[in-house]
């Protein structure tokens, strides 16, 4: 165990200098604000790919925070506290952060259970890395159970998922993934999240999914995504979500400017767990942001299918929707008053 005051409770990676980090085991540290166990300055790196970092607690990345670059190839990242951001770990303004491999889990925060992407940092997650059971708060009260990716003003972070598993997380909105902006999944999974708006993803800003597969999320509304920004399918798989209110895959508020565009892939597989007039949308719900406004939907590829609820199984749109390809196909409309099983259109 290791305590400073402001950075680095075990270490602190100085300028132009590397730490790498095979094996062991790093235990606790503690500091008022950066970094429990390790706080990576700019201009450094920190390579781990193999032993155990656990149990530090900061305000800012209660395990690692990172200014400069680090490295997951191997090893275990986990049980961090942090009181604002990054449970495990943060990245600050500048800062790149690269999973691979080994396992970052169980990390606790208000933002970003496990990993928290802060404004102009950056995240990308491949080949073998496996985030998992990252939570917020009680699991209700905070966003983005296992990632969070941050905007502010024209500072953006970014979030670029090609493999690996992101699973298991709780939160208010997105039990996986809270995204301000900036996020892309072309490969990997991301799975089982819980939250009461967006199981597994949560975007208000610009989404795009081009490979991968991201499934089983639950939720009040979008029980695997739910969006607000505007959100491109042009492959991969979306199935099996499940949502109490509407939009058992994918949960839609659109204003004049935003839009869900499927190009490709599958969208399959969702359901809203009642079948009361309430529930709308098994596999997609879109609808406008206000009472002025409606849902702008555009399909120009990919398959939806197998969708339930009570008003349009596979989708429901309150606005415009236009066609020029694809395929809807096997919704199904349940209960009283069920009515479109692929197709609901109107207000």
């Amino acid at each position: 165990d290791g305590t400073a005051t402001a950075r680095g409770g075990l270490f602190i990676v100085t300028t132009n200098s590397t730490l790498n980090i095979y094996g062991g085991e790093l235990i606790g540290g503690s500091t008022a604000e950066y970094g429990g166990g390790i706080c990576v300055n700019a201009n450094t790196t920190l390579n781990i790919s193999g032993g155990v970092i656990r149990g530090g607690e900061a305000k800012h990345g209660g395990v690692i925070y990172v200014l400069g670059t680090a490295n997951i190839s191997g090893g275990n990242v986990y049980g961090g506290y942090a009181s604002s951001n990054g449970g495990n770990i943060a990245v600050a303004e500048g800062g790149e952060l690269n999973v691979s491999g080994g396992t970052v889990s169980g990390g606790n925060s208000t933002g970003g259970g496990n990993i928290c992407a802060l404004p102009g940092g950056s995240v990308t997650v491949s080949k073998n890395a496996v985030i998992r059971n990252g939570w917020v708060n009680d699991g209700y009260t905070g966003n983005g159970g296992n990632l969070y990716v941050g905007v502010n003003g024209s500072k953006v972070a970014s979030l670029n998922v090609t493999g690996g598993t992101i699973s298991g997380g709780m939160a208010q909105k997105g039990g996986n993934i809270f995204a301000q902006d900036g996020v892309t999944i072309s490969g990997g999974t991301v799975s089982g999240g819980k939250a009461l708006e967006g199981g597994n993803v949560y975007a208000s800003g610009s989404f795009s999914v081009s490979g991968g597969t991201i499934s089983g999320g639950s939720a009040q509304s979008g029980g695997n995504i739910f969006s607000k920004g505007n959100t491109t399918v042009s492959g991969g798989e979306i199935t099996g979500g499940q949502a109490s209110g509407c939009g058992g895959n994918i949960y839609q508020i659109n204003d004049k400017d935003v839009t869900l565009r499927i190009a490709g892939g599958t969208i399959s597989g969702g359901k809203t767990t009642a079948t009361t007039s309430a529930n709308k949308g098994g596999n997609i719900y879109i609808h406008g942001e206000n009472d002025t406004e409606v849902g702008n939907m555009v399909m120009e590829g990919g398959i939806v299918t197998g969708g339930v609820a009570n008003l349009g199984g596979n989708i429901y749109n309150n606005g415009t929707l236009t066609i020029s390809d694809g395929l809807i196909t096997l919704g199904e409309a349940k209960g009283s008053g069920a009515c479109a099983g692929n197709l609901y259109v109107g207000m």
